[in-house]
């Protein structure tokens, strides 16, 4: 405890930790808000992660090679934890 998730969108990191909406967060309906509720009770931790350190970037954005390459290393299954044959 607490569980960490790791976020590359500082928007949704500032809403995470501040109770205040503004004009731009009136639509998120209230029921969204249990993040909210889950860092303010000490059951989550949100962190700030950048994208190109961000392992789920590869499953959900376009990447470079590069970027792909030096996360799916980590991967289980990967070609790499099977060796060369």
């Amino acid at each position: 405890m607490p569980v960490v998730a790791k976020t590359d969108n500082i928007g949704a990191l500032f809403m995470s930790k501040n109770a205040s909406t503004g004009a731009r967060t009136r639509h998120v309906d209230t029921q969204y808000h249990f993040i909210r509720e889950h860092v303010e009770d000490r059951i989550m931790k949100i962190e700030f992660v950048r994208s190109i350190e961000n392992d789920s970037d590869t499953f959900t954005k376009k990447v470079s090679h590069k970027v792909y390459d030096k996360h799916v290393k980590k991967f289980p299954g990967s070609i790499e934890e099977f060796g060369s044959h």
